[in-house]
């Protein structure tokens, strides 16, 4: 899976190619089959395959939320919600995530609701509301305030990256410094996604 999604920085027919291999080894391994899904998925949209990431996150996510993994159900909605994007189906994405977010809501998950709201945020940002944007953006740093683990910190990064897409470099700053403090007091440093309690 690590291979597959590195090469996605390089070649995502190299990434398809790794994943599926993968995905015939798997068996009845869901954990594996889930995040191979979520790294197809990913692949896919960075080809702008919309239908095929969308189904494969859509996949990814059944799976980890079978599972339980929080974690896992973050990375496959945000994975899910840029797949819409690339169909131009915004509309169909803004439901999932509101779905998505009051199940976390309702599960007691900040990291889910944190997750959730972020996506909100830059499914709205793709559709050029950026007030709303950055009101969504907002509420999923408080609700990461919430929990200290890598997932938190994991998820910190990724609104960093967003608030710098939407040229707000201060807030950016704030949600990465956010980021390093929790790895810093993580034992044995920086943590890896999936390692925290969510």
């Amino acid at each position: 899976i690590k291979a597959a999604l590195a090469a996605l920085l390089t070649d995502p027919d190299d990434a398809l190619r790794q994943v599926d291999e993968l995905l015939k080894s798997a068996g009845s391994d869901r954990t594996l089959t889930a995040k191979a899904r979520y790294a197809r998925s990913r692949a896919s949209a960075m080809k702008g395959l919309g239908q095929q990431a969308a189904a494969d996150a859509q996949d990814a996510l059944a799976a980890f939320k079978a599972a339980g993994d929080v974690p896992g159900q973050c990375d496959a909605l945000r994975a899910l919600t840029e797949a819409r994007v690339i169909e131009g189906r915004p509309e169909e994405a803004a439901k999932e995530v509101e779905d998505a977010l009051s199940r976390f809501k309702a599960g007691g998950s900040a990291l889910g609701e944190a997750a959730a709201l972020l996506a909100q945020g830059e499914l709205l940002s793709a559709q050029e509301d950026y007030g709303g944007s950055a009101d969504k953006a907002t509420a999923a740093q408080e609700r990461i305030k919430q929990v200290q683990d890598a997932d938190a910190a994991w998820l910190l990064l990724r609104l960093s990256e967003f608030q710098m897409s939407s040229w707000k470099p201060e807030e950016a700053a704030e949600a990465a410094q956010g980021a390093l403090k929790i790895f810093r007091g993580l034992p044995g440093g920086a943590g890896k996604p999936g390692e925290g309690a969510a």
